[in-house]
């Protein structure tokens, strides 16, 4: 059996420059390196590594303070469990990502996606600047406001972090963090969350080559019509728009239950973005009356 007394002090003391120990866990905290973050496979729940990390510590205590004897194993045993056991039920704070190194609000994103919550630390009059939706939601006086005592978190629960975080970027000057060739998908999300909060003209510098991707994607056919249709409308290219809403009242069908489905099986009513207000209402009316027509003609 392996005790305490086989290993040295400067052992227990070059082990724990590799782990991270909670700075709000009551201990004074050692001088050491960055960790690295540990493999899937090892880290069997979110907070195994600081399990570790209290495990190393403690017997790195207990050698400062010299309590080698055999009764020294067992306080270190039972104040490892005890620690352990108290680690399990603490929840630790989601590491925030820093759009501005100096920013004064911390939006919570994510929790109603289905992904993991992320937060984001942003200048609030950045956001401000940026669109009248966040400008009234921040500084209208609403719960959103800053908070008189506190940080000031407001929580975004809706909000798909990865598109976020690219408007966020896009306002806060981090041009290089943008990406160039989205995907369709990618785009629709980033153009929703800028038809939502009232600022598609943030994103002028990029609709161009962005506008090209669409332009292909529509010649060729590919990718979601009804995600194609909604991005064509937001970056202003009303020729493809107008193709594209010219296939779908041919293309499209109506199902057991007289919802409007696109050729791949899609329904219109489930996209939450499609084009312009009551575009569903107005297109089925086009249907009727090409409908017509055509019986018409017979």
């Amino acid at each position: 059996m392996v005790s305490l007394q086989d290993f040295t002090k400067q052992e227990f003391q070059d082990a724990t420059l590799h782990t991270p120990i909670p700075s709000d866990w009551g201990f004074e905290a050692r001088s050491r390196k960055a960790n690295p973050a540990p493999s899937k496979a090892a880290q069997t729940s979110p907070n195994e590594p600081y399990l570790t990390s209290i495990n190393i510590y403690i017997s790195g205590y207990i050698l400062d303070n010299q309590m080698s004897s055999p009764s020294s194993e067992k306080q270190l045993a039972t104040a490892s469990s005890s620690l352990a056991e108290h680690a399990r039920h603490v929840s630790f704070e989601p590491p925030a990502n820093y759009i501005d190194a100096d920013g004064d609000l911390r939006l919570q994103v994510g929790s109603e996606t289905g992904g993991n919550v992320q937060d984001f630390v942003v200048c609030s009059r950045t956001m401000g600047r940026s669109s009248p939706v966040w400008k009234t939601m921040l500084f209208g006086g609403y719960k959103e406001s800053k908070p008189v005592e506190g940080e000031w978190v407001v929580s975004l629960p809706e909000e798909e972090p990865k598109a976020l975080v690219t408007v966020l970027n896009i306002i806060h000057g981090r041009f290089a963090e943008v990406p160039k060739n989205p995907s369709l998908e990618q785009l629709y999300r980033i153009l929703a969350l800028t038809h939502k909060y009232d600022m598609v003209q943030k994103l002028q510098p990029w609709a161009t080559s962005w506008s090209i991707l669409v332009t292909s994607l529509a010649e060729k056919k590919k990718g979601d019509v009804p995600l194609l249709t909604f991005v064509a409308w937001e970056l202003g290219q009303e020729q493809v728009f107008r193709t594209l809403i010219k296939n779908l009242v041919v293309e499209c069908s109506v199902d057991s239950k007289g919802r409007l489905m696109t050729a791949k099986g899609h329904c219109l009513n489930d996209f939450d973005h499609f084009g312009p207000n009551d575009l569903i209402g107005k297109f089925s009316f086009i249907r009727l009356n090409h409908t017509c027509r055509m019986c018409s003609m017979r």
